[in-house]
């Protein structure tokens, strides 16, 4: 496993200054907190592998059928998991994929599920589990966020295949030598940084954790081509946001990362990015779609404040 072994003593000094199971789950280090703190974490391993578990199945079934697939959005440099699995898939593929994970260990939502869920992300339908064992399946149609049209942040020069051992060793007797296409790191920096800023309006200390360690091992020709991309894609200022607050920890103790995580943006910072890729989807003639996802963005950013200041 990949492990970032600077982060025990800052996860220390959390729990020293009153972070519990409920302050490191929201900040995407449940998992390693009760790794290095030693505390009753029977359920949070179990978690751990029920997500693991998931990624090895559903990689293995959509291979199994020859469906390109990529499960976004699942590695750190530190042990970690998530309440759900994303996985990323070719529009024409849906009714394959559809097919394959209703018959294991997956099932459709209702059709007014899957209506409303349509109405707050296009290009993604949420697969609830059938079994305890795993996780819901949300299954991308699109790299995108909230209300954007695909922006096509994956080519295969971004993929690779990585061993689910080096993920998750516990299941090392279940997975074996099984490997799961997922986004090389330099494309961390860039999936990472748009889905934070299109779509969650906020930053967890996990993610930021996670960003300064990619600036710090991917290559500064990788970080330029990835940059470009970004540019291109009209996320480079959402790249940028994200790039602020990985340097401004860098080199920080326990005491001076502070504990007010996770962190919201500015009004400034979102609407910037939200607006460069407006003028983007312009430059290429799609202006309709580019106030379309404008307007999406700002309707949910503002939903969600609100109901994190209430629900805090």
């Amino acid at each position: 496993m990949n492990v970032d072994e600077s982060i025990k003593p800052l996860i220390h000094a959390l729990a020293a200054q009153g972070w519990g199971p409920r302050e490191f789950a929201a900040n995407h280090l449940g998992y390693a907190a009760a790794l290095h703190l030693g505390a009753d974490s029977g359920p949070v391993h179990a978690s751990f592998e029920r997500y693991w578990r998931t990624v090895a199945r559903i990689s293995a079934l959509l291979r199994g059928a020859g469906i390109f697939h990529v499960i976004i959005k699942t590695r750190r440099n530190y042990p970690y998991s998530d309440t759900n699995v994303d996985v990323y898939i070719q529009d024409g593929d849906w009714p394959a994929v559809r097919e394959i994970l209703s018959r294991d260990k997956w099932r459709m939502p209702s059709r007014a599920v899957r209506f409303k869920q349509r109405l707050i992300e296009r290009a993604k339908i949420k697969l609830p589990p059938r079994a305890p064992d795993f996780v819901p399946a949300h299954v991308y149609h699109a790299v995108s966020w909230r209300y954007q049209r695909d922006v096509t942040f994956l080519d295969p020069q971004m993929v690779e295949e990585v061993p689910l051992v080096s993920e998750a060793p516990q299941l090392e007797g279940e997975v074996g030598s099984q490997t799961v296409p997922m986004p090389t790191r330099p494309a961390d920096l860039l999936l990472h940084s748009a889905e934070i800023v299109f779509e969650n309006y906020r930053i967890a200390l996990g993610e930021v954790l996670y960003m300064s360690w990619l600036l710090q091992n991917v290559s500064p020709l990788d970080q330029r081509r990835v940059y470009r991309l970004g540019i291109e894609r009209g996320a480079g200022k959402a790249l940028r946001c994200i790039v602020r607050q990985a340097r401004a920890i860098e080199g920080k103790d326990g005491a001076e990362v502070g504990v007010d995580w996770p962190k919201n943006f500015s009004v400034r910072e979102l609407v910037g990015a939200w607006w460069e890729r407006l003028a983007e989807q312009a430059r290429q003639g799609r202006g309709l779609s580019g106030i379309e996802e404008f307007v999406g963005y700002a309707s949910w950013a503002s939903m969600y404040r609100v109901k994190r200041a209430l629900f805090k």
